[in-house]
Parts: structure tokens; C-alpha cells; sequence
């Protein structure tokens, strides 16, 4: 055993080391993709699309990053749609973020994907920047920059991180000690609402979860999300924003948090 061992050693180290390298590799491609939109696009014409999930703090930081300290102030159009039945952890935790980072957002009401789209289009966003990874539901149907389809509004969609995995978000907004909502340090890994949201049951440990960062197989990141009746969401005391020190989690929670 001692012998299979030694011989193992050497081939996790390269392994990790190979893992680091190709993440090295994505970051570095998802910072010129930034640069990319902002030279083709200028400030003036661009957009975020951000939602409070942990790819969208990503793609939010990653183009913060970019653009240098207040600059974010300077994209024509940021929004958000407004989603049914919301977390209310969630909820909170995008106001605070949003005002953490200095971003203006607008939350569009409208149900329909398309009608929301063409408001953006109709503030002079030409591009918008979103948190779309290739595991997504349609993100295998995307490039670097997708035009919208014929019919739809004149809008290209930017996604700096589509080539990013799992385990890269997370390296991402450990590495840059970036807050995150709670729920994620509460097992859920995919965050929708609550209707359609649970914790991943990969995470259970006993009556609790690990939280999300966790997570071995990337592959089961959207597990938690399927159809439930919501539950009541009990009455806690208000608590302060600050960080979770279990298991070396940074999640926040402003209010209600379960």
C-alpha cells in the first residue's frame, strides 16, 4: 500500500496542477471577452443581466474587475426580472450586493421573456453581459456573443464565463473572499424559487447539508431543482449582514434567513 501510495502522489499533484492551469486559462478568456464587449460595445451600450446566483456575482465581479472601482456606474441598462415566489434571502441579498458594488438595477415586472428583453433593447442596450454557463438549460446553444434570434430584440448576448465548470465559479468567489447569498451554505447549489428549489440531496449530512462549494460532482449542480409545494416560511429575528464561519462559508443573509 505504501507503494501505490507514493506512485498516486505524484499524479494528483499533476492533476491539481493541470486543474489550475485550465481555470488560469478560463479566467484569462473570460477577462478579454469583457474587454472585447466593452471595446465593440462601448459602456454606453451595454448591460448586465444579474440575478443574485453565485454565476452571476461571478460574471458581476469579473466585469467590476475589469472596468477598475465606479465604473459600473457608467453601463447604460442593468436589470433584473422579477421572479415569483422568490427567496426572500435571495431578494435581500441582491439589494445588498448591488449596493456593495455600486450597481444601479432595474427589475423588470413584465412575464414575458421577450417583452422584457425588448425594454432592455428600448433603453439603447445593444449587448447585454449575463452569468450563462454551457450546463445551463439553453447556455449549449450560446457562444461568447449570441444575437438574439430573428424576431426577437436587437440584443447580442455576452457571456464572459459560459466555458467556466462548477468547481471554477466557486474558486472564483472563495478565491476573492466575494459574499454570496446564505442559501447556499444551506446545501442549495441552483437557486430558482421556491417553488422549484430545494437543497441538493447530495449535500445532506444528517438533518443538514454541507453547502454548496462542496459539492464533488459538478454535474449534479441543478439536482435541487424540482417541483414542491412551497412551505411557510417561518419568522426569524432580522439579523445583520456578516459572514458564516462554518466550514469556511462567506454566505450572507439580511432579514429572514432560514
Amino acid at each position: 500500500s505504501v507503494c501505490v501510495l507514493c506512485t498516486m502522489a505524484p499524479l494528483a499533484m499533476s492533476t491539481a496542477s493541470d486543474a489550475g492551469e485550465q481555470y488560469r486559462q478560463r479566467l484569462a478568456e473570460a477577462r478579454q471577452i469583457v474587454h472585447q464587449a466593452v471595446d465593440t460595445y462601448g459602456l454606453d451600450a451595454l448591460g448586465l443581466s444579474y440575478n443574485g446566483g453565485k454565476d452571476s456575482v461571478v460574471m458581476l465581479y469579473l466585469v467590476r474587475e475589469v472596468l477598475g472601482p465606479g465604473r459600473l456606474k457608467e453601463l447604460r441598462f442593468n436589470f433584473q426580472f422579477m421572479e415569483d415566489d422568490a427567496f426572500p434571502e435571495m431578494t435581500e441579498y441582491i439589494a445588498q450586493s448591488v449596493k456593495d458594488a455600486g450597481l444601479t438595477l432595474h427589475t423588470l415586472t413584465c412575464t414575458d421573456f421577450k417583452q422584457g428583453l425588448q425594454e432592455v433593447a428600448d433603453q439603447g442596450v445593444k449587448a447585454c453581459i449575463m452569468g450563462t454557463r454551457k450546463t445551463d438549460p439553453d447556455g449549449k446553444y450560446l457562444d461568447h456573443f449570441t444575437p438574439c434570434s430573428p424576431g426577437w430584440p436587437p440584443l447580442v448576448r455576452v457571456c464572459p464565463i459560459l466555458s467556466w465548470s462548477y468547481h471554477d465559479v466557486w474558486k472564483y468567489i472563495r478565491d476573492n473572499n466575494i459574499a454570496y447569498c446564505c442559501l447556499y451554505d444551506q446545501g442549495y447549489t441552483s437557486i430558482g424559487n421556491r417553488t422549484n428549489t430545494i437543497p441538493n440531496p447530495m449535500l445532506q449530512d444528517g438533518n443538514g447539508y454541507h453547502p454548496a462549494f462542496l459539492l464533488k460532482d459538478g454535474g449534479a449542480e441543478r439536482v435541487g431543482r424540482v417541483k414542491r409545494t412551497p412551505a411557510p416560511m417561518p419568522d426569524h429575528p432580522s439579523t445583520t449582514i456578516g459572514p458564516s464561519v462554518a466550514n469556511g462559508t462567506n454566505g450572507h443573509c439580511n432579514g429572514n434567513g432560514v
